[in-house]
């Protein structure tokens, strides 16, 4: 009879760096050693016990062991729960009785009280074997059976470790679904960002900003033009190429030698920005910057730049924004009192 020890197996793989390199997955590469070690002990097969008898190989793997608890449970809280026909029913008898008529109730009322009826058993026994599943999936170093049942459902999927293979890149914030297809660095850029990725990321890297200056062909010789913007090194210029295939809208300039710049400046495209941010908020001091760009495209929508008085509301906007006024635009609006940056 062997013995196997989990724990020592994924200490193994860890010190054995060719079968790290080899990995069915090759970016566990960049992982955490711990990462790697939990993804071991859930993901991998390993064997606790194993004989030998003749040709007959018999082995309890991690698997194994804890679909065996689980069933163990789920037949203990069964024993428990049986009223053995008292007339005053337990504690236990009381709380199966509870999730038994909620669940039914919800299984007949979303397909019908017949067909429901029919399917009720099934779907009861499937929802018992995943809670208590979970549950033990939250104790610590345990393994997370539905996990495990995931993972094999997908290897039959478009989402494979294939994929991943052949891809060979990181997977921040992508979402896995028809309409966010996975990046690849080897064909065109097809990926897109997760919202709250552009959040965050806006949050480190964005700038809502306005640019004024003079303009012959305006009523009052000066234009007033919004722009977000986010300015990367050139080596990341695929972010910015992703977020720009998210959202749909905005140029990709080339600023400079090194840098790569992203903009949006028209006020239908930045409609789009806006309601991004307003379902998915900053929540850095950024957020202040936002919502005085914000309301500085609202007056602009209201036409009210072509006035004096909304005019002035702009450059005061402005002063708050960044670096400020610039030295032409103080000695044009000397009078000028900064907008109050309010979160």
């Amino acid at each position: 009879m062997k013995y196997y020890d989990a724990d020592s197996y994924a200490a193994g793989l860890l010190r054995s760096k060719p079968a790290r390199q080899e990995s069915f997955i090759p970016y566990l590469s960049w992982i955490s050693d711990g990462q790697l070690h939990r993804l071991v002990v859930n993901f991998f097969k390993i064997n606790f016990i194993a004989m030998i008898l003749g040709n007959l190989h018999i082995s309890l793997t991690n698997i194994g062991l804890y679909l065996t608890i689980g069933g163990l449970l789920i037949l203990t809280l069964s024993v428990l729960t049986t009223n053995y026909n008292k007339i005053v029913s337990n504690n236990w008898s009381i709380s199966q009785e509870a999730l038994y008529t909620t669940i039914h109730s919800i299984v007949t009322n979303q397909i019908n009280a017949r067909s429901g009826q029919i399917y009720f058993p099934f779907i009861y026994t499937l929802f018992i074997f995943i809670l208590i599943n979970n549950l033990i999936g939250l104790v610590k170093r345990s393994l997370c059976i539905n996990n495990n049942i995931f993972i094999s459902i997908t290897r039959k999927t478009n989402i494979t470790t294939t994929t991943i293979k052949q891809s060979q890149i990181r997977l921040y914030s992508t979402s896995f679904t028809y309409k966010s297809p996975c990046y690849n660095l080897k064909r065109n850029n097809t990926f897109y960002l997760n919202p709250y990725y552009i959040t965050g990321f806006t949050d480190a890297k964005g700038c809502f900003s306005a640019s004024i200056y003079k303009d012959s062909r305006m009523s009052l010789k000066w234009q007033v033009k919004p722009i977000f913007k986010i300015s990367l090194h050139n080596k990341d210029r695929r972010i910015l190429e992703a977020l720009q295939r998210t959202w749909g809208v905005g140029k990709i300039y080339k600023d400079g030698n090194d840098t790569s710049t992203y903009r949006v400046s028209s006020l239908k495209n930045l409609r789009i920005i806006i309601n991004h941010f307003d379902k998915y908020p900053l929540i850095t001091q950024k957020l202040a910057d936002y919502l005085l760009f914000k309301q500085s495209v609202d007056l602009i929508e209201k036409k009210q730049h072509l006035t004096m008085e909304g005019l002035t509301k702009l450059v005061s906007i402005k002063a708050s924004l960044n670096l400020g006024l610039s030295e032409k635009l103080q000695e044009s609006f000397p009078n000028i009192v900064p907008s109050v940056n309010q979160r």
